[in-house]
């Protein structure tokens, strides 16, 4: 008996095409939705979609993981429901158990140097292999709470598909720490399967004049300092029944946001995090959703992609008003594992050019598909207290741990280094093209630039009479960057 595909759900589809195939001695049929082929199937074989824009609640589910309802659930004929569990954390591979995740940091410059003095300009490289957070015993809870549930109400007992993506996102998020480069630190995968292994592999440095460029707003508390990997899974599915359409206005939606920064720099994955904001956006009419405008329910049940297209928003430049953050789970045992992944505000003048009628629509229909984005994060912060031997400190060895307090010393120490050093440089008998290249050099390696450049051709005498000359300036910083830390701790 081949599965029943919603009568329901399948009317009115415009571009929507009903192909008939063979299918044993019974007349199945595949309706092609957008540019999605779902199929119905024989041998009791079901293929199931989600709907990304709904979720299920039980009290079995400690927070670590989203539940989508299948939208053949919205068949009021269907006698079986479907229920699909993702994950919303990741965790290290390997066993924790025993000691051997698979992760290794090695950091330079984000500590002092024993003697007090700084080092090279911040820069790390970080090793690790991460995978979707497993908890069976949770999710065996959730299965059973959700099994009761149904047969309570005179259903069979529901299918739990293996949720599948159709393609993973995998970015090092490395907020407070280093220059942010989106596009190298971000590598794309073909889908799969939640469980599967990623491998990060990243090496990071900030300029000694912008050392610690990368302070998140205030506002974020202690997210500011947080740093991790964040793994976007895409999945097919559908939104919501409904007949609207939803208009936002780019210039309107920034400046909302901007205003709204000051007092939350962070927004979150999960629905409940963003509703409000939706609501708020939609009252004052920042965004328009046509023929549901005030109808509250309805405008709730469209608000996980409205917030996916509010994060897609970009500039006449390409620029996105909101970047990639990772924070710690404040509640429980604070795992290095348990962390969310989500948006911080980035503020732009570049969006003030934006015209006021850019704008994007999106009709939200009956079987329309939809894509929608999982977030899984991990923060690297709360790791390196647990897992000290997997970190090494090239300036502090005895300091294993990245300590943000020492960003705003470091910071000064930097720049007064390159600003020092930098003088020194253009005041020498140098080329032009030389001089660039000691320049950069410099800006790489902060207070530890010492004219080793490989692209510095001079002889060996001439490199230790240079280094000589370079000697009472080091020092002179050395004293400057003394008196600046001595000050600070007397403040």
């Amino acid at each position: 008996m081949c599965a029943r595909l919603s009568g329901r759900a399948f009317i009115n589809l415009g571009d929507g095409q009903m192909l008939k195939s063979a299918c044993g001695r019974s007349a199945c049929f595949a309706i092609q939705v957008a540019f999605v082929l779902f199929t119905a199937v024989c041998a009791n074989a079901q293929t199931y979609v989600p709907l990304v824009d709904e979720y299920d609640g039980v009290a079995a589910n400690t927070g670590r993981y989203l539940i989508l309802p299948a939208f053949e659930n919205t068949d009021p004929n269907v006698k079986r429901k479907a229920y699909f569990i993702f994950p919303k954390y990741l965790q290290y591979s390997g066993d924790e158990s025993l000691g051997t995740i698979n992760l290794g940091v090695n950091h330079i410059g984000y500590s002092l140097l024993p003697d007090g003095s700084a080092d090279y300009s911040p820069r790390i490289s970080i090793v690790a292999t991460v995978e979707a957070i497993e908890d069976s015993k949770i999710e065996t809870a959730i299965k059973q709470e959700l099994t009761k549930r149904d047969v309570a109400a005179g259903l069979l007992e529901p299918a739990f598909p293996t949720p599948t993506f159709a393609d993973y996102e995998i970015t090092t998020v490395t907020a407070g720490l280093s220059e942010r480069d989106d596009k190298s630190n971000t590598v794309k995968y073909p889908g799969g399967y939640p469980g599967q292994s990623f491998l990060v592999n990243a090496h990071l440095y900030t300029g000694a004049n912008r050392a610690f460029v990368l302070d998140t707003p205030p506002s974020s508390g202690r997210d500011a300092n947080l740093w991790g990997v964040a793994i976007r899974g895409r999945i097919h599915g559908y939104g919501n029944r409904l007949d609207c359409t939803l208009t936002m206005h780019h210039k309107k939606v920034y400046d909302y946001f901007a205003a709204r920064a000051s007092a939350q720099a962070y927004w979150g994955a999960v629905k409940a995090d963003v509703s409000q904001e939706i609501r708020k956006m939609s009252d004052d009419q920042i965004m328009d959703f046509g023929s549901c405008r005030g109808d509250q329910e309805k405008i709730d049940k469209l608000v996980m992609p409205a917030w996916q297209m509010i994060i897609d928003m970009q500039n006449d430049d390409g620029e996105k008003m909101f970047y990639q953050m990772v924070r710690e789970v404040t509640t429980g045992s604070n795992h290095p594992g348990e962390s969310q992944s989500g948006w911080g505000f980035q503020a732009s003048a570049k969006w003030a050019t934006v015209s006021q009628e850019k704008n994007v629509s999106f009709n939200f229909n009956v079987a329309t598909q939809l894509d929608w984005t999982l977030p899984m994060a991990m923060s690297f912060g709360s790791s390196c207290s647990a897992y000290k031997s997997n970190f090494v400190n090239a300036s502090d060895p005895k300091k294993s741990c990245v300590d943000a307090k020492d960003a705003a010393r470091i910071k000064t120490a930097q720049r007064n280094c390159f600003i020092q050093f930098a003088q020194e440089i253009t005041k020498l008998s140098l080329p032009e093209d030389m001089t660039k290249r000691l320049l950069n050099d410099l800006n790489r390696d902060g207070c530890g630039f010492d004219f080793t450049s490989p692209g510095l051709v001079i002889s060996l005498a001439q490199l230790r009479d240079l280094q000589s000359k370079f000697e009472p300036i080091k020092a002179r910083v050395r004293k400057m960057n003394d008196d600046m830390i001595a000050a600070m701790d007397k403040d």
